[in-house]
């Protein structure tokens, strides 16, 4: 959902030219559902440069375009819909001036977004500033500017940003506190009206240039923030720093170094974190006498911050900058390499790793289907639920190089339970789908359970179920709940994307958007059904058409059972027919 990125602190040299994809495995780079390019792209926008997905909205950074300065940067507001990512809205600030660079970070989480522009010069060259845009139901709206309290000339104030649980931490590693251009990282939290900093963080032995605020990460009661260029172990050699809420005062409890500290890895290039998890990205870690890059993984045991695992690319070669970009969503993380190498040029790559009892595993590695030296595919990622996009700000599109967004769906289904997602299957062989529709023909009809139920007050769990056939020409649909409190009412509810979080006393098992059906009772025998009419949708994007697949779940009160009042079944994937 968030990224945290070196883009721009090492130089990259861009060849354009093809990358014939000569030897890649099967599947690679597969579930690939889009390509997109701002709708006024012209060349050089580094379109793609900045990437943060929430739910169905993603905004997306071109830090070059001339929209409405001269390289003054813009960023896009996209939505998913039925049919893909949709461009909505093209966000500039009030206040454009050329070289500015808005849309050099991204983040956004529920109505809020933030779009930086560290190159602003308010209060000097390159300064920065970071803005706040609210989303009031029809469209996104600059609600603030943000600069920093001791803000001065080549601070770069928004560097980086990090948005989480409404608070807000930015990154300006150019500003000169304990030491000339040491650095600083700021905490901005929101009252209800203004946005407000509350602290004010640096590193405890903070040196000239480390850097400190190229990359950060906030979430709850702790936040971390990188330094690259911090030189305990020589020049570059990086490191990260964490700090805790305790009262009212942000204190820093640790440093974090990785176990093979080395001159120039750049450790703290890139920076994510949930929960007590936090993921240090290293773009130029050495591996056999080469500097492909790493990830390196921390848990805290007690009070102690404890690196548990390294995490590598698992093919190409030479300077890959692995680590250059992460994004994490719950046990779903994203690695970008923007360098990895293949016959024919340096293309990048995108991993995605899940995290397993034995660590965290890679499940598939992404590339663009149409690779190209010099796309630098993986400078900036994003996940949210199985939505990944990956930016290539360096690609072709129409022609010219104002850079590319690629889109993924991890989540496709498998319908024929081979344990490789369809939208691969027919990847390798198209004529699995003879109609086009991306679904397997043999079963374009199909239902598949899953999530989970959580036992409610009866003491069991609820079961969702449904009767009659999945075909649109016989409208037969009826979906069925048993197991429910008595006497209570739920609603069906359905969407296009699953999840996985908790809600109420149960988990939620759709993302948005979620389209409700009418209320029905359990009556005295704790069950409740309703029948479905394709031809009466809740409203119009929710209508059901041949080929596509909806799930859906059941949402019923439960006030005997105490904590939130309210529980969930599993949830259906039902693929539709004709």
């Amino acid at each position: 959902m968030h990224l945290s990125s070196i883009s721009g602190v090492y130089g990259r040299l861009a060849v354009f030219a093809l990358l014939f994809a000569t030897g890649l495995p099967a599947g690679f780079g597969q579930c690939h559902i889009q390509e997109f390019s701002a709708s006024d792209a012209t060349a050089l926008d580094k379109f793609g440069n900045a990437l943060a997905i929430d739910g169905n909205v993603a905004i997306v950074g071109a830090r070059l375009a001339d929209t409405a300065a001269t390289n003054g940067g813009a960023a896009y507001v996209f939505e998913r819909t039925a049919s893909g990512w949709v461009q909505v809205q093209v966000l500039v600030p009030t206040d454009p001036g050329d070289e500015d660079m808005f849309g050099w970070a991204v983040d956004v989480e529920g109505d809020t977004a933030v779009v930086s522009a560290p190159r602003n010069d308010d209060a000097g060259e390159n300064s920065g500033a970071t803005y706040v845009f609210q989303n009031t139901g029809s469209m996104w709206v600059e609600t603030a500017k943000l600069r920093a309290s001791d803000e001065g000339p080549v601070a770069k104030f928004g560097k980086s940003v990090f948005l989480s649980g409404g608070r807000l931490i930015i990154g300006a590693p150019g500003t000169t506190g304990a030491a000339v251009s040491s650095g600083a990282a700021y905490i901005f939290e929101h009252d209800g009206t203004t946005w407000s900093e509350i602290a004010r963080l640096e590193a405890s032995d903070a040196a000239t240039n480390d850097s400190f605020g190229q990359a950060l990460a906030i979430s709850g009661f702790i936040a971390v923030v990188g330094a690259p260029r911090d030189g305990d172990f020589g020049s570059n050699t990086g490191s990260a720093y964490v700090f805790e809420l305790m009262g009212t005062t942000w204190v820093e409890t640790a440093k974090l170094l990785a176990s093979d500290a080395g001159a120039s890895a750049a450790f703290g290039s890139a920076v994510t974190a949930k929960d007590e998890t936090l993921i240090i990205g290293a773009m130029f870690a050495q591996d056999a006498g080469e500097f492909p890059g790493a990830a390196y993984v921390f848990e805290r045991t007690g009070t102690v911050w404890v690196e548990t695992q390294q995490i590598r690319a698992s093919t190409g070669f030479g300077f890959q900058e692995f680590g250059g970009s992460l994004a994490l969503y719950f046990d779903r993380l994203v690695v970008g390499a923007p360098a990895v190498s293949f016959p024919g040029g340096t293309s990048g790559s995108a991993y995605v790793f899940e995290r397993e009892a034995s660590g965290w595993v890679e499940i598939q590695e992404l590339q663009s289907i149409v690779p190209l030296a010099g796309d630098v595919f993986g400078w900036a990622v994003s996940v949210s639920g199985d939505d990944v996009l990956v930016g290539a700000p360096q690609s072709v599109w129409s022609g010219s190089l104002p850079g590319v967004v690629h889109a993924y769906d991890l989540g496709g289904p498998d319908c024929d339970l081979n344990g490789i997602a369809d939208c691969e299957d027919i990847a390798n062989e198209p004529s699995l789908d003879s109609d086009g529709n991306g679904l397997i023909d043999s079963c374009e009809c199909a239902i598949e359970l899953y999530c989970k139920s959580v036992v409610n007050s009866t003491g069991l769990p609820a079961a969702i179920g449904a009767t009659g056939s999945f075909s649109l020409a016989q409208n037969d649909l009826t979906l069925t709940v048993s197991g429910l409190p008595l006497q209570q009412f739920g609603i069906f509810f359905y969407g296009m994307h699953q999840t996985e979080l908790p809600f109420g006393d149960g988990l939620l098992c759709l993302s948005n958007p979620i389209f409700r059906l009418s209320p029905v009772p359990s009556g005295q025998t704790g069950t409740s059904t309703f029948l479905m009419d394709y031809t009466q949708p809740p409203e119009l994007a929710a209508e059901i058409t041949t080929g596509s697949t909806w799930n859906f779940q059941f949402w019923y009160r439960d006030p005997a059972a105490g904590g939130g009042g309210f529980n969930l079944t599993a949830a259906l994937q039902i693929a539709f027919c004709p």
